[in-house]
């Protein structure tokens, strides 16, 4: 296996390209909320066989809040307004990496798309694929769909929570191992998504 962490792999022919995405905000309600810290992490894949193989390109970047948030935000993901004062998300950025990618992935996906969407709402009509409800972690014996769980359970080591870089590529390292059937996780999420398949199989 690729060394996923690894930035700068390139996408040879035959492979193809997705996201991940992480995000930190001021809250939960994107109407109300904003996003202060942003991740995407381009991958590229196998798509048959269904296989992660390495990180393409990576955009980090924050973003200070029109408004002040609150401490229980700060005590969350760890992020004072200090540290993202004058910053500003590089959108255009954030849209090219967007833009090649086939598809999106989040881990609680409704949560991300719904900010993600507001800054860019183009970003609505990709596929965006959920690793928290959309691979069935109860039914392979884990008792928690949460990242940090699933990372401790797998062996991950120390984990960084709630700051959307450590989050993106511990999640895109997560979806590269594979469970007691030998299936990776990634393949179980994608091959479990008819509209993210039909994309595949047309191009």
């Amino acid at each position: 296996m690729t060394d996923l962490l690894c930035d700068g792999q390139k996408a040879s022919e035959g492979t193809q390209l997705a996201a991940v995405i992480d995000i930190e905000t001021t809250g939960l309600r994107p109407h109300l909320h904003e996003i202060i810290e942003m991740a995407v992490l381009l991958f590229s894949f196998r798509s048959r066989p269904l296989e992660i193989l390495g990180i393409v390109d990576c955009y980090v970047g924050s973003q200070e809040p029109k408004k002040r948030y609150s401490l229980s935000a700060v005590s969350l993901h760890g992020i004072p307004l200090r540290d993202v004062r004058g910053r500003k998300l590089d959108v255009k950025r954030i849209g090219d990496l967007i833009a090649k990618a086939k598809f999106i992935i989040a881990h609680n996906a409704q949560f991300d798309r719904s900010f993600v969407g507001r800054l860019m709402p183009s970003s609505t009509r990709k596929p965006w694929l959920c690793s928290l409800t959309g691979i069935d972690w109860e039914k392979m014996g884990y008792t928690s769909s949460g990242l940090a769980s699933l990372l401790h359970q797998h062996g991950y080591g120390a984990v960084t929570s709630h700051r959307a870089e450590a989050d993106a590529r511990s999640l895109l390292w997560l979806l590269s191992q594979c469970g007691a059937d030998g299936r990776s996780y990634f393949d179980k999420l994608v091959s479990a998504n008819s509209r993210v398949i039909k994309i595949l199989t047309r191009d």
